[in-house]
This record gives C-alpha cells, structure tokens and sequence, in this order.
C-alpha cells in the first residue's frame, strides 16, 4: 500500500494542476509549458472560454523569462489567436517550428504573418476565417497542407505552394473568392477526398485556372489527383513553360482515371502502342484538343474518357477495342463523323450524344440508348433505330424546318435534343408514338411551331399524346394532287421520305411555299 501511495506522489509531480488554458503570462502573452526538462513552451490563451484574449500587434519573443528561467518558444498552441477580430499583425520568432489547429481562426483584422522558415508543421483550420490576409508565404519546409487551412480567406489573391508539399487536405481553399492564381507542385501526389462536389477549390469563383507542375511525366501519369481540381488546369513544366504536346513514354500501360482531365491547353496527345486501356474521364473537359489516334493496342475507352472535348474533330478508334464506357464521347460537339468498328460490342449509355454521323456496322450490347445510337440506319437527316426507318432516335440535320418521314412509327427521347424547330411535317399517316412527350422534340417551342399533317389524319394528331401539346396543326394541302408540267420561283423541296433535295424530279415531292404551307405536288 505505501509502495502504491509512493508511485502515486511520484506521479502527481509530474502533473501540471493549472486549472487554466495557460501556464503564466509575461508582457501580455499567455504561455504553456510544453517541456520543463528542455525548457520549450508554446502561445496560449487567457481561459477555456477561447474569449478573444489578444488585440493590435503582436511581437513574440524568441525567448521568454518566468521564475528566473529562460523557455524557448518552439509553437503556436491550439486557439492561441482564436476569434481575436482586432488582431492586426503577428510577429513570430524564428524559434517557432509548428502551428497547432486553429491558432489564427477568424481573426478577421489580420493583414499581414510571417511564418518563419523554421516551421514544418501547419494545423488544420489554421488560418480559417482570416478575411483580411491579402497574401501569405508558406515556408519550404512543410510537407502538408491541412483540411481547411484557408477556408474563407476571401482576401487571398494568390499563393505558392512549396515544392516540398505532398499533400493537400480537403477544403483547403474553400471558398477563397479573391484567390486568382495557384500553383500545385510536382511534389504534390494526393488531394484528399472529401464530401464536397467541388472538392478544395469550391467556391473560389474567380479562379480561372489552377497550374500543374510536371516534372516526370510518367509520375504524372501514375497519379490521379486532377479530379479533385474542379478548375481548368494548365500543365506546365519546371521553367513556367505551359506544356501543350505530351508524349507518353512507352513505360506506361494504362492511362488512367482523370489523367489528362481539364487540361484545356493541351493541344496534341501521342499515346505509345503500349496502352491497354484508357481511363475514366482520362482527357475530360480537354477542350483544346483536335486530333487523337488510338493506337491498336488499346481494348477499353472508360466512361467520360472523353466527354465535353469540343474541338475534336477526328478520332480514329482501332478494332481493337471492345469496349466503350458510357459517356465515353459525350458532347464531342466537333465530331462530325465517327467509324466505330464492328469489334466493339459493348457501348454504354450516352456514349455517342450530340454526335451528328456514326458509321457502325457491329451489333453492341448494353443501355437500349447507347446501342440505338449506332446501330442505326441513316437516312439523310435522321437517323432510325431499325432497317425499317419506323424508330427515329436521332435528329443530325442543321435546319430548323423538319420533314419527319411517313414510315416514322416512334419518336424516341431526345431525338430532337438541342434542337429548336420552327416548323414540323410529319408524313406518318398514323401519329408516331413518342417515347417521351416532354423532351422528344428538345427545345422546340410547341406553342408557336406550325405543325403539318396528312390532311385525313389532321383529328387524329389534335388527339395524340405530345402531338396535342401542338397549338398550331394544319392539314398539308390535299386537293388531290397539284399536277405541274414546271415549277416557278419554287420555295424548298422534299421527297416523301423527307430528304430536301436540290434537283426536283418527275413524280410525287413536297413543296414548303415562303409562307409556310406545304403540299404534295406531282411534277411531271
């Protein structure tokens, strides 16, 4: 019992029973002890209250005297400067090597810090709140940027990551608006994860671009951490040169996921006979791109691989790929024609969306979209699902005056996405059925767009689902046959499938007139 009671004495001396946040003050600052034996401590506040305790400028001493000893101050506590508002400037000592969390959150007035170069260690929230800093200078020798380290720090316009930095924490820089300019160093391989849509930049509204060093370009390619970076990104290398052509050495298998994604200013691509397969989202977003050859060697496109590249306009997929991901060339706006081999078999949703001409002759297996997309019939401005032309799931014409064929049996969803008509026929004697009513004819303004229809099937379209969302129907002229033995000051033409055709033959056409009318006319 007594050897208990001894141990326990022995203990209790080692115990600071402080009840409060701080060990002493000296010349207004609050200091804990933070080792009595190597004689270090660290800034704290008044109380547990976390009150603002500090106010004006702060100069800490490299060195402070209590009790006739001499402590080394070596850190910032947790809190230290927490909600201090009227805080406007901070000197610290070289001595100091670490902050702790929050030390300097929401200290709205402070203008100006000077981390020493000692430091190499930043606690998370560190700086969070603090509107007033316009520019802060992280020191070499801190290897990692915490989660919210300068959440809010509105007044932030630019900043330097070091080259020693690996990492970088979520929501590092939410919602920094004034920031314009930043700069990710090659030695950065991980952007944490974290709940937000936008990831570390959110709500950095005025910052356009976010650069990249690249240093090796098969550590980049090793790496995925673009799609943490909402933002444009611009590659650049060690001298600040933007970097527009890549070659990717021969080392490298596999381009993965979000490699090249938002890199806008990448304006050539050479991919080695050495990959397998291409990533998802691997060149999403790259706008600047315009050509790309997929070497034979290559068997899978994951999805987005290539989605929003608008300045594509060739794109030569081998028959070697099996496999194309959903959303693989969504919104390749500036493709204008597609081969897709016949060994691909498998073809995920939206895969081809906004793609005018799609050349396939292969049967894919996967979303009914996807599939409907390529295995297609075309036929002029359309294009049908079936050899029968009676599906049309896609409209690839430039007019805003449409003739829908009389073989059309089903109008499927989207089939006029994007587009904006200003004048409909459709030929079908008997309404096509449409597969979504609301979004089958896109943009297309059904109170306003003339809609023409066989003359005997006029009651019958008033009555049909989407079709009698139409304000305006009128029956195309039936007066029989108009026989001609010539055409004079002729508006546009069309033959019965729908097709405008420039030289008006002998037999049946259709005939739009200036004012809108359609009829049928027999040129003979």
């Amino acid at each position: 019992m007594k050897k208990i009671l001894f141990l326990l004495i022995m203990s209790m001396n080692f115990i600071d029973f402080n009840a409060y946040a701080y060990s002493f003050r000296v010349a207004g600052i609050y200091y804990n002890y933070l080792s009595k034996v190597d004689k270090t401590v660290s800034v704290s506040y008044n109380d547990d209250s976390y009150s603002p305790t500090y106010s004006g400028d702060i100069v800490i001493p490299e060195t402070v005297v209590y009790g006739g000893t001499t402590y080394k101050v070596t850190n910032i506590g947790s809190r230290a400067f927490y909600g201090c508002k009227n805080v406007t400037s901070i000197v610290i000592p070289n001595s100091v090597t670490s902050f702790a969390d929050r030390v300097f959150c929401d200290c709205v007035g402070l203008t100006s810090i000077e981390i020493p170069n000692g430091v190499t260690s930043i606690g998370e929230c560190a700086f969070y709140g603090c509107t007033g800093l316009t520019n802060i200078e992280i020191p070499n020798g801190v290897t990692s940027i915490e989660r919210y380290v300068f959440c809010n720090c509105e007044g932030l316009t630019s900043i330097e990551i070091p080259h020693g930095v690996t990492s970088i924490g979520e929501c590092a820089f939410y919602e920094c608006t004034g920031l314009t300019n930043v700069t990710i160093p090659s030695s950065v391989t991980n952007i944490s994860d974290d709940n937000l849509r936008q990831g570390i930049f959110y709500g950095c509204k005025n910052l356009a671009c976010v650069n990249v060093i690249v240093a090796d370009i098969v550590d980049f390619c090793n790496i995925s951490l673009l799609s943490k970076i909402p933002r444009f990104i611009r590659l650049i290398d060690e001298n600040g040169g933007e970097i527009k052509e890549v070659v990717i050495p021969n080392t490298i298998t596999t381009i993965g996921d979000n490699t090249f994604r938002n890199c806008n200013g990448l304006t050539s691509i050479s991919i080695p006979n050495s990959i397998t397969s291409i990533g998802n989202c691997a060149f999403y977003g790259c706008t600047g791109l315009t050509t790309l050859e997929i070497p034979s060697s290559v068997t899978s496109i994951g999805k987005d691989a290539f989605n929003g590249c608008s300045g594509l306009t060739s794109v030569k997929i081998p028959n070697s790929v099996t496999t194309i991901g959903e959303y693989s060339f969504y919104n390749c706006t500036g493709l204008t024609n597609l081969e897709v081999p016949s060994s691909v078999t498998k073809i995920g949703y939206y895969a081809f969306y906004r793609i005018k001409n799609i050349v396939y002759d292969g049967v894919a297996t996967g979303s009914p979209w996807g599939a409907a997309t390529v295995n297609g019939t075309f036929d002029g401005d359309f294009i049908f699902k079936d050899k029968d032309k009676t599906i049309l799931t896609a409209y690839v014409g430039n007019k805003t005056d449409v003739i829908i064929p009389a073989s059309t049996q089903q109008i499927e969803e989207i089939a006029f996405d994007g587009d904006t008509l200003t004048s409909i026929t459709c030929l079908a004697s008997i309404p096509p059925t449409c597969t979504n009513w609301w979004y089958s004819f896109g943009d297309t303004d059904k109170a306003t767009c003339p809609l023409y229809v066989p003359e005997e099937s006029l009651n019958y379209y008033r009555i049909a689902d989407c079709w009698k969302d139409f304000y305006n129907v009128y029956p195309i002229s039936a007066e029989g046959l108009t026989e001609v033995d010539t055409l004079v000051n002729e508006q546009t033409h069309y033959n019965l499938q729908g097709q405008r055709v420039k030289v008006v033959r002998n037999g049946l056409n259709i005939v739009r007139q200036g004012n809108g009318t359609a009829s049928k006319v027999l040129v003979r």
